[in-house]
């Protein structure tokens, strides 16, 4: 199957909620958006312009990168964790407590006629908190080359006017395109501007290598890493009931958890790939 590669950006129209599946979080908002929830958005957009859609179509025929909160609709505000298990945000380090004053609020849903259960949840803000410039998504959409032939031959129009999240009445989670541009060739080194992290798209899946420490960029299913093959710093998030996180995979060991974006990965000897599977999770290779 041949590819092509587009980087996206989508300005934020209004408050985005995507929640954890933990009890004990159920009005924090991640501070990204999952390929599971991309995925979804245009599936529903496509659905709008009176095209039936087949989720298992979707998956053969697309796939997501995470998307992050961006201030310019081109660099990604990425989440990092150091050995020690500080947490901070894009290539120049942002601190949480700077991220959340600019992007994250308890207040947005107080603009709009929320119920009381909706309006006091997080939500990531259309707009900077701290300097009102408009708030952006950025991540990389993969395109199947059988697309229009599979019948999504109005993805590209679809993708102009989506709804992403957990929250989609009242007019939350609206997000416009902003800007795709097409990437060259079959590859894309540094991906998000992370030097060693690469992108390539030229054989039958979309791989990801590390070549240096960096941060996973994706939920990564890893069933056992040993010191051969990489060092994680970070944290893993189980799947729960008998579907995972993303809310759609089936999965196939009761064990199975995901290391969440952001985890820390030291790769050892040639460096380390993954493939991007279904839901934008990935596996090693």
């Amino acid at each position: 199957m041949n590819w092509s590669g587009y980087f996206v950006s989508f300005s934020i129209e209004s408050p985005i909620f995507i929640g954890y599946n933990v009890s004990g979080d159920a009005e924090r908002t991640r501070h990204y958006i999952p390929a599971n929830n991309m995925m979804g958005a245009l599936a529903h957009a496509i659905e709008k312009e009176g095209r039936p859609v087949s989720m298992a179509a979707m998956d053969q025929c697309f796939s997501f990168s995470t998307f992050f909160v961006s201030k310019d609709g081109e660099g990604a505000l990425f989440p990092s964790l150091d050995e020690g298990g500080g947490l901070s945000y894009g290539p120049h380090g942002i601190s949480v407590l700077d991220f959340k004053n600019q992007y994250i609020s308890t207040r947005e849903g107080l603009k709009y006629d929320l119920p009381a259960h909706v309006g006091e949840i997080e939500f990531i803000t259309p707009e900077n908190k701290i300097t009102g410039d408009q708030n952006y998504l950025v991540g990389y959409i993969f395109v199947a080359q059988n697309a229009v032939e599979e019948g999504f031959e109005a993805w590209l129009r679809s993708l102009r006017s989506m709804e992403v999240g957990e929250e989609m009445h009242h007019g939350l989670g609206k997000i416009a395109l902003h800007e795709l541009e097409l990437c060259p060739g079959h590859g894309v080194e540094n991906v998000f501007g992370i030097p060693g992290v690469e992108a390539n798209w030229e054989t039958q899946e979309v791989v990801m290598t590390y070549g240096e420490p960096s941060p996973l960029l994706a939920h990564t299913y890893l069933e056992y890493v040993g010191g051969d093959v990489a060092t994680l710093y970070g944290v893993q998030e189980p799947a729960k009931g008998h579907r995972d996180l993303l809310g759609r995979a089936p999965r196939s060991n009761k064990r199975e958890a995901y290391w969440v974006p952001g985890t820390l990965i030291h790769p050892v000897s040639q460096g380390v790939s993954f493939k991007m599977g279904s839901n934008g999770i990935w596996y090693l290779l």
